[in-house]
């Protein structure tokens, strides 16, 4: 649930999702805590609020990466959570994002329960004065997270290697140095403060952090960092500048893991939009990879349903499920800085052992007229050599591309995803797709 504060999403809206979360958990302890958006204490108040009203313990955690509230329900107990964050999202937005017992979001069936609950919000009722819920903090709740990151992945001394982060004003600002101390990393945090306040769009693409890739190109740090705002995506820069690409962050993960598991024996668990890079990495260490639904849910979903050693979307995420199930740039971290030392390489020759695929992704919106069916039907006669796959929108796969057509969980547009061999053929395959959407 995002949007923009004081539009689409305001005070009285949070109240009502807390009512509403109370309710649906039966009155029982939930975790609340959020990114460091301006609009943080006022939505998180009202929230909490709501939930107290209903008789809900709340526990609040504070301005903390998403994955330090899913750490903090299963630390708590909690029947449940709530983050306030808009995660990559400019500025002026923010969203509460539900989380169940086992820190994972809510899934499909779950989330219609809860809307069942939130529809019905206006006959909804209070507890009596002496039943009002009572609120906690917990200022401990990222220490533990990072406690957690390195007593499951047994580091090596990393001290000799130096990291430039970019956190962008947000939760990062506040955990990343608590890891990286703790690793005795020599770091450099381009924007310290976390007061939500962007030196930049906050959606970590090429586009957007110049900032770091020349900090990065003038040398003297051997891998950059970058998160975004709530902490559950992570980024790479090498140690030459190369931005190369969110994918990485997940396929160099994987790389990893695979080579210190037995890869016969290992799943990996990615969404249908992650680069082709995934099947080459896992294809080479002989393992299973399993393809799910856009959405942290399926992944993860799969994740416990096939016992998967690691899984994660192209977008920068990596689930460690020995961690906890959710997008953790703080396992990322640990696992890439372990990689480096443990493999004695940097980071571009790592990167450079893979075929570089070229990836474009745009969005269309919505118009009254556009016809979706249509759009699918057209494309599979148009690329008929390739194969399709409907399980969340069309994926057509060929040989030396992949086309993801699919309508956004959360705004009204269509999402294209392309990725190919080479550029042309890229660019190509994009202007094609979008003449068919402008004629459908």
């Amino acid at each position: 649930m995002r949007g923009i504060v004081g539009d689409t999403l305001t005070p009285y809206i949070a109240l009502d999702v807390g009512v509403a979360f109370g309710h649906f958990v039966s009155g029982g302890t939930v975790v609340v805590g959020g990114d460091t958006r301006p609009s943080h204490a006022m939505l998180k108040q009202a929230v909490m609020a709501g939930l107290m009203s209903v008789g809900c313990a709340v526990i609040d955690v504070g301005k903390v990466p998403t994955p330090t509230v899913q750490q903090a329900i299963r630390h708590h107990r909690a029947m449940g959570g709530i983050v306030i964050t808009a995660s990559h999202n400019p500025a002026p937005w923010n969203g509460l994002k539900l989380m169940q017992a086992s820190g994972c979001f809510l899934d499909d069936e779950a989330y219609d329960q809860f809307q069942t609950v939130y529809q019905n919000r206006h006959q909804l009722t209070g507890v009596a004065w002496d039943r009002v819920g009572q609120c906690t903090e917990d200022p401990d709740a990222i220490k533990r997270h990072v406690d957690r990151v390195l007593s499951v992945i047994n580091m090596p001394d990393v001290s000799h290697l130096s990291v430039l982060v970019d956190a962008n004003h947000g939760t990062g600002c506040v955990a990343t140095p608590i890891l990286l101390e703790a690793l005795g990393v020599q770091y450099t945090l381009i924007q310290p403060d976390g007061d939500g306040y962007f030196s930049h769009p906050p959606e970590p693409i090429r586009a957007n952090l110049d900032a770091i890739v020349h900090r990065m190109q003038s040398g003297g740090y051997d891998i950059g960092f970058v998160q975004d705002p709530d902490a559950d995506r992570l980024v790479i820069v090498d140690e030459c500048g190369r931005y190369i690409g969110e994918d990485y962050t997940l396929g160099l993960c994987v790389d990893y893991l695979l080579s210190t598991h037995k890869a016969s024996d290992s799943t990996v668990v990615v969404n249908l939009s992650t680069s082709a890079l995934l099947h080459d990495i896992v294809a080479s260490h002989q393992a299973q990879l399993i393809e799910t639904k856009i959405g942290e849910t399926h992944v993860t979903q799969a994740l416990m349903k096939h016992r998967g050693l690691v899984g994660g979307e192209g977008n920068g995420g990596v689930i460690y499920p020995e961690v906890g199930w959710g997008r953790d740039s703080l396992v990322g971290m640990a696992l890439l800085l372990k990689a480096l030392v443990s493999q004695s390489i940097s980071v571009s020759q790592w990167a450079n052992r893979f075929h570089r695929y070229e990836f474009l992704k745009e969005s269309v919106p919505v118009t009254a007229s556009m016809n979706l069916n249509v759009v699918i039907q057209t494309l599979k006669q148009q690329f008929s050599e390739y194969r399709a796959n409907h399980s969340d929108g069309l994926k057509l796969m060929g040989n030396n591309a992949w086309i993801h057509v699919r309508s956004s969980n959360t705004e009204p547009i269509i999402r294209i995803f392309i990725e190919a061999k080479t550029q042309e053929l890229c660019r190509n395959i994009m202007a094609k797709v979008k003449t068919v959407m402008a004629n459908a």
